[in-house]
């Protein structure tokens, strides 16, 4: 199970003036104590060195691109591992792809990475996790209908490393972020289009009209 901390906007002013932050209770709204700002930033960033945990979210930079911002505000949680925000009762299906399992070798011996069925992958996992919100059981109701409004995928990777060291690229190189950025961006655009394809079969999710996507607008940097 991992921990996870939300940090709100207004935590970097009083960082920056290096005030106390006041801790308030959701419920009542009512300051409960105050922290010295840098020295939880300072724990934080060291108890997950040591432990892993807690992972840090930003609510305005994970807010910038919510298709949903407009009509239902700031998203305020996530899942418990943290790759996936939530508005409340919302499940979202997750996903990896193994990147390692693309590494191929041609006849005289020569490794390379498979591009043309990796885009393949991509759209084969996106529409099985797209099946799988409408073949779930849901533990209640409130999740299983906000489950199909939205219609949320997750879909991510694993094996990088390992992909990688096959072919030879150092991890922490100019190269291999090269690679990186060109698998992230297959990934993000395949799942998209594929994505674009389903709604033109089977209509577009029961929310879309009040998300920023009739605007013509993508939840990408750099799209």
């Amino acid at each position: 199970f991992n921990i996870s901390v939300m940090i709100t906007p207004d935590f970097w002013d009083y960082y920056k003036r290096n005030e106390k932050f006041p801790l308030v209770n959701p419920r009542n709204k009512k300051v409960v104590g105050y922290v010295d700002a840098k020295k939880l930033l300072s724990d934080i960033a060291y108890m997950a060195w040591k432990t892993g945990d807690p992972g840090v979210l930003f609510m305005d930079n994970g807010n910038k691109h919510n298709p949903q911002l407009e009509k239902r505000g700031y998203i305020r949680a996530t899942n418990p591992c943290g790759e996936q925000y939530l508005y409340p009762y919302e499940s979202c299906n997750l996903g990896s792809i193994n990147i390692y399992a693309f590494i191929k070798e041609d006849e005289e011996g020569n490794v390379y990475f498979d591009w043309e069925e990796f885009k393949e992958t991509i759209k084969l996992a996106y529409r099985f996790l797209d099946n799988v919100i409408d073949v779930n059981k849901y533990p209640i109701e409130q999740i299983d209908v906000a489950s199909r409004r939205i219609r949320r995928v997750g879909l991510g990777m694993m094996g990088i490393a390992d992909a990688m060291y096959a072919l030879a690229i150092p991890y922490n190189s100019e190269q291999g972020f090269e690679f990186i950025r060109k698998i992230c961006e297959w990934l993000t655009y395949y799942s998209m289009l594929e994505s674009v394809e389903r709604a033109k079969q089977r209509g577009t999710f029961e929310t879309f009209k009040d998300t920023f996507y009739v605007k013509g607008e993508m939840p990408v940097e750099g799209f």
